[in-house]
């Protein structure tokens, strides 16, 4: 029975290991090559990330299922605890929460948007009709003559997933034309609409707002810090096992 119990606990370490070494390593092929939603990831990048992670999974296993030392299980717990809550914030920043950074890339692109509605303004002397939309920007119109676009490689779309709305003439402080992100919601005209120009919210209690982005750097950046402190413990010990042999 301890033999068994012994065994279960030997996998369970090893699959925590093997987790962290992927994500770690994914975090790394991540810092690498091109985020996906910013440009195409070419199918032998795709693989070496695979392959990558794969490897590492292995390594991990075995450094998990044959460490006896408390030292490395103690880095173990802490790295597989980070990497959950990793993949956890990373979920809520990147998909569900109106985090302050993403506000911040809104209000990029809709001014990089703005600019390039004003050099087609003044190759074709107008702005697109709410026909045309968006699409003007990277299409030829019909009966356009003075076109030097495409002012966008493709069209944009805000960090949830929705393509930017555009109305002219405007309707706000901006007569000319309207532009905005529609928010997490995905809807217009609701309160988390974001509109151009963005003008932030003032902070009523004067206190700094938490970025959920910098805590994803942070935690990141302690995934790869203890990953490469348990790998140099780890080859330490066993460059010291084999002098006392």
């Amino acid at each position: 029975m301890k033999a068994i119990f012994t065994i279960l606990v030997r996998i369970i370490f090893g699959l925590l290991t093997a987790f962290s070494f992927i994500t770690a390593s994914l975090l790394i092929s991540w810092r690498i090559y091109p985020h996906p939603l910013t440009d195409c990831i070419n199918m032998n990048q795709i693989l070496i990330m695979l392959l990558a992670s794969l490897i590492a999974g292995f390594l991990g296993f075995r450094i998990g299922y044959r460490t006896k030392l408390i030292i490395i299980k103690l880095a173990i717990i802490i790295l597989s605890a980070l990497c959950l809550y990793l993949w956890e914030i990373s979920g809520v920043v990147h998909q569900y929460n109106f985090g302050p950074s993403k506000v911040h890339i809104v209000s990029g692109d809709l001014a990089t948007i703005a600019m390039a509605l004003q050099r087609f303004e003044i190759d074709a002397e107008r702005f697109p009709t709410n026909e045309e939309g968006l699409n003007a920007l990277l299409v030829r119109p019909a009966n356009t003559s003075n076109w030097n676009g495409p002012y966008f490689i493709k069209r944009p779309i805000d960090p949830w997933g929705n393509p930017y709305q555009y109305r002219t003439p405007g309707t706000g402080e901006n007569k000319d034309f309207d532009l905005w992100s529609m928010g997490p919601d995905g809807k217009s005209g609701t309160e988390d609409d974001i509109t151009y120009p963005y003008y932030p919210k003032p902070n009523p209690n004067n206190m700094p707002e938490t970025n959920p982005e910098m805590i994803r750097v942070g935690v990141e950046f302690m995934i790869l810090l203890i990953t490469a402190t348990l790998l140099i413990i780890i080859i330490n010990q066993k460059c010291t096992n084999k002098k006392s042999k």
